[in-house]
This record gives C-alpha cells, sequence and structure tokens, in this order.
C-alpha cells in the first residue's frame, strides 16, 4: 500500500475535510441515528488531554452546521470532569448540539472487576455532571480482551462493538498519525459509511508539531498548577518567583474569552484574515504604527499566523469579536508584564468604520479590569505616538493620564517619533 498522505492537523484542515464529506454527500449521524441512511458520517472526538480544546472544535463545527460525538474520560490525571471549568467545557459542548459520551479507561480497574457495570457507573456520574443522558461509550487504548468482549450495557451503545467496526470504514488520527488516506476515502465514494475518530488536542490555527504540542500543553499544565495554588495561598508570589505567578496567570487568559455586552475579545483565528483586512489596509489605521497598510488578505493572514507561531507567555492578544454578527473589528492587547514593577503596557487597533460607538472603550474596560483583577498588575500604562489624537482620546476616556517624564523618542518607518506615556493605576477598593 503506498504511505498515507497526512492530512495537516490544522482547524483549516479539519474545516475542509468536513466541507469534503458535505460534498460527497454523507450524512452526519450519531451513534443512534445511522441505520437508515444511504451515506452516513460518525465524527468522534476522544478527550484524551483538554477539554478546552474539545470545545475549540465543537465550535469550529458548529460555524460549518455538523454535530458530532464527543467522549470524555471521567477517571483521569490529565483533567477533572467534576471541576468546574471543565464541566462548563462540556456542558457548552452539549449546548452546541454535540452528543457527549463516556470514554471509559479500563486499566483504571482490577482484572476481573466487572466492566460493564463500571461503564454504567460511569455513565451516570457523567449524566450527573452534564445534565443529559449519557447514551455511548469509547474505550480509551482499548485492549484485545476489551474489543473481543464487545461489551453490552443496557441503554448505551459501545462504538467498537462488531456491528459498527464491521458496517462502516474506520479512520483515526491516534497518536498524531492518519493511519488511512482519510481524504482520499471521503472522496473514493466507495465508503457508504465513515467512522472517523479525531483527537482535539492535535490541531490548531497554525500546525505544530508532535514535540511542540506535548511542550507547550506541558508549559500550560504547570501554569494551571501555579493558579491552582495562587487560589489556595494568599500572597503566592511572595513563596514563588513572581514572575512566574505573573506569567502563569496570564498563560491561562490566552485561550480564554472575555465576554462584554456587546463583544467578544477572543484569540485571533486564521479565517479573521477578511476582516482584519478590511481596516488593517487602511492607511489612517497603520499611520502611527510600525508597519504598512495591507495590499492583500493574505498579508492579514500571514501577519496573524506570525502572532500565533511566535505567542509569548507574556503577550495577551485578543481579537475584537462583535457578539452579534461574530465580525472582527480589531484588537486589544496586554503586554510586558512585568512583576517587578506589578505593570503591563497595552494597545490596540480599531476598524475606522466602527469607531465613535464606544467599542474600543468598552473593549479595553474588559481587558484592563483582567489585568488588575486576574493578573493582579497595580498599574497598566500606554505609549501613544504624540500626534495621535483619537488613541489619546480613547486613552483618557479610559481614566488614564499622562505620565510626567514620560516622554521618549521611537523609530516608526524609519522616523523618529516622540512618544507620550499614559498611566491608569488600580483602585484598591
Amino acid at each position: 500500500m503506498a504511505p498515507c498522505m497526512q492530512m495537516p492537523f490544522t482547524y483549516g484542515a479539519y474545516r475542509d475535510m468536513l466541507r469534503a464529506l458535505k460534498t460527497q454527500g454523507y450524512a452526519f449521524c450519531g451513534y443512534e441515528d445511522w441505520r437508515d441512511v444511504e451515506k452516513s458520517v460518525i465524527l468522534r472526538h476522544d478527550i484524551d488531554f483538554d477539554t478546552a480544546a474539545a470545545l475549540e472544535m465543537a465550535e469550529l463545527e458548529v460555524r460549518e452546521g455538523v454535530k458530532s460525538t464527543y467522549f470524555a474520560l471521567l477517571r483521569t490525571g490529565f483533567y477533572n470532569p467534576f471541576e468546574r471549568n471543565c464541566t462548563e467545557h462540556l456542558r457548552r459542548i452539549v449546548g452546541l448540539g454535540h452528543d457527549v459520551g463516556l470514554h471509559f479507561d479500563e486499566t483504571q480497574y482490577d482484572e476481573g472487576e466487572n466492566m460493564p457495570a463500571a461503564i454504567e457507573r460511569e455513565a451516570a456520574a457523567l449524566s450527573g455532571i452534564l445534565e443529559v443522558p449519557v447514551r455511548c461509550v469509547s474505550m480509551h487504548r482499548p485492549s484485545n480482551v476489551a474489543l473481543e468482549a464487545d461489551w453490552d450495557v443496557p441503554g448505551i451503545v459501545n462504538s467498537y462493538s462488531k456491528e459498527l467496526f464491521h458496517s462502516f470504514e474506520y479512520v483515526s488520527d491516534s497518536h498524531r498519525h492518519w493511519r488511512k488516506p482519510v481524504l482520499d476515502l471521503i472522496r473514493s465514494n466507495e465508503c457508504s459509511h465513515l467512522h472517523i475518530l479525531t483527537h482535539p488536542f492535535w490541531y490548531g490555527e497554525i500546525e505544530a508539531s508532535l514535540k511542540e504540542s506535548l511542550d507547550r500543553f506541558s508549559k500550560r499544565a504547570r501554569a494551571e498548577r501555579v493558579t491552582f495554588l495562587d487560589s489556595n495561598f494568599t500572597n503566592l508570589d511572595e513563596a514563588l518567583d513572581p514572575a512566574c505567578v505573573m506569567v502563569s496567570r496570564v498563560t491561562l487568559l490566552q485561550g480564554a474569552r472575555l465576554r462584554t455586552d456587546r463583544l467578544v475579545l477572543r484569540s485571533l483565528r486564521l479565517d479573521d484574515a477578511p476582516d482584519m483586512f478590511e481596516y488593517t489596509s487602511e492607511p489612517e489605521v497603520s499611520q502611527f504604527l510600525n508597519w504598512h497598510p495591507h495590499r492583500e488578505t493574505e498579508e492579514a493572514k500571514s501577519w496573524i499566523a506570525s502572532k500565533l507561531a511566535r505567542a509569548e507567555v507574556d503577550d495577551l492578544l485578543l481579537g475584537m469579536e462583535l457578539r452579534e454578527s461574530s465580525k472582527l473589528i480589531g484588537t486589544v492587547r496586554a503586554y510586558h508584564f512585568d512583576a517587578v514593577t506589578s505593570s503591563c503596557e497595552i494597545s490596540y487597533a480599531l476598524n475606522p468604520l466602527y469607531q465613535g460607538c464606544g467599542y474600543m472603550g468598552e473593549a479595553l474596560r474588559c481587558l484592563v479590569d483582567t489585568c488588575f483583577e486576574a493578573v493582579g498588575v497595580k498599574r497598566v500604562v500606554a505609549c501613544i505616538d504624540c500626534e495621535n489624537a483619537a488613541s489619546v482620546h480613547v486613552a483618557c476616556r479610559l481614566g488614564m493620564e499622562r505620565v510626567s517624564g514620560g516622554d521618549f523618542f521611537t523609530s516608526i518607518k524609519g522616523e523618529e517619533r516622540l512618544q507620550h506615556t499614559y498611566s491608569l493605576k488600580r483602585r484598591l477598593q
């Protein structure tokens, strides 16, 4: 057999796969409604490491009009479905219209235990968390014994049942490697029923190697541990390195979604490029910045890709998305977090079509409050060109004041430009 051509592990490639399935006439089914469908696909996602990554993929699928099934582990060292954030992630996946089933790990039990009974107990517990019935189970790294046993659990479909394996062509990206050419199978029209397993953990806006993915996960896991300590110890930054504590707080915000009355502040995506180009192509937006107007959408896409590829641990760059239309209208950024001075710097850019509506003030107030409350900085600064009246107006409306002695020169497009420093101090309650 010829070597399997690997589909990239990116959201864009996954989106293309979904569209290929639609083009070829596949109906997206669950584990209970495929039998009467002439040409069906079951999309299965095993949540082995990270519920936040699963939610990201679930939201992508909703934007594509697709329903799938996510399987959550109840007993694992990587996440806790009973923990508040994990519970929220799983419930939001259900709220988006997807199914959530049990990912069962037989190695958590002694040999000889009644596995169907254990599955029933875990499914009941997961159902209690989700507040909806759990009607399907997948096995986590199943043994030959588990596969041969074909465990039958009343009211719960086993995704490894002999019926499903005999009826479907099974394709998996386990260990970040497609063992069959999934896109070729889809486009061949030779398979009337496809069962596609993916692991959301491996996917991102830009492709990361296995090493890069695991390294990123390890760093985030460390940040989570530090923030758990942070929530249980007063003045943790007096016991641990203050910079480590601050960076951990920022790291956990990098994948967060901050909501205001009219906006969602969230990580940038490559498919934001057309919306971003709408304003980065305008000369007035980059007039006081060190880059020239974009001439084509691909430049905006490349800029986003570069930021995603080189994300710094002390850099919080968020897109401003209109809640009503999901359109990107600008960005806000908090960076240069400094534990010694307990400060950070902010910057911002807005589509001129949306100026004068209070959007930037709304976004910056949310960002600044997050820096004060969640990160713990005591001062936020902004460095603004002396002729940038619009940005000065926004800063002053936010409550920032010009810093005496804070003027300096910097090179902008080869010209030395005078910058004023504005500052906002946190008000103690």
